[in-house]
């Protein structure tokens, strides 16, 4: 159809419900409706389409595109941030990524035994592809890896690499959390 060659601003009208001054839906659906379909025509037909129907959970829809635009620019941002970084930092990540809980420094250091990861842990930190918490009964720092990225970093590391991790995580989480005796002093 025409309407991939027409602006929104043109293509509005050829929308029964969501043209301006439409009476078929209350205008804080037709806002949202049109900000979550990002000018797809094929969104906006379809989101027309729905806008007026009483049977379809619109504020659903619109909320489900909505989010969905939200993780699909949250994933493109962080596979270019995750690129542009060392191969060190993102071998860090994937390994910590082996545990999927907050784990305290030591467990960084064990499963990433390199002479830069103490730059590696800070870097990671700054910049949100780690995220640093406190620990509500220790006060102590844990470190966990973003949900966003898990999917982008487990390819990062060999099948090899991922069960000496894991191995690693298992020895250090159970030396601080079973023996209370670090194993690794993460200095």
């Amino acid at each position: 159809t025409e309407i991939y060659t027409l602006s929104l601003h043109d293509a509005l009208p050829i929308f029964p419900n969501l043209r301006p001054g439409s009476v078929t839906v209350p205008a804080a659906i037709r806002d949202r409706a049109i900000e979550a379909a990002s000018g797809n025509p094929r969104l906006l037909d379809w989101l027309d389409k729905i806008v007026a129907d009483a049977s379809v959970d619109v504020d659903g829809l619109i909320a489900a595109i909505s989010n969905e635009a939200d993780r699909f620019r949250e994933s493109i941002f962080a596979r270019k941030l995750l690129a542009a970084q060392p191969a060190g930092l993102q071998a860090m990540l994937a390994k910590v990524n082996v545990v999927e809980l907050p784990v305290p420094a030591a467990t960084v250091y064990a499963v990433h035994d390199h002479p830069e990861a103490a730059s590696h842990l800070r870097r990671a930190v700054e910049l949100g592809l780690l995220e640093e918490g406190t620990d509500p009964e220790t006060g102590e720092l844990r470190y966990f890896v973003s949900n966003v990225l898990r999917p982008l970093i487990r390819p990062l590391i060999s099948d090899d690499e991922y069960r000496k991790a894991c191995a690693a995580a298992a020895r250090s989480l159970y030396s601080i959390w079973v023996t209370q005796e670090p194993s690794v002093d993460g200095s």
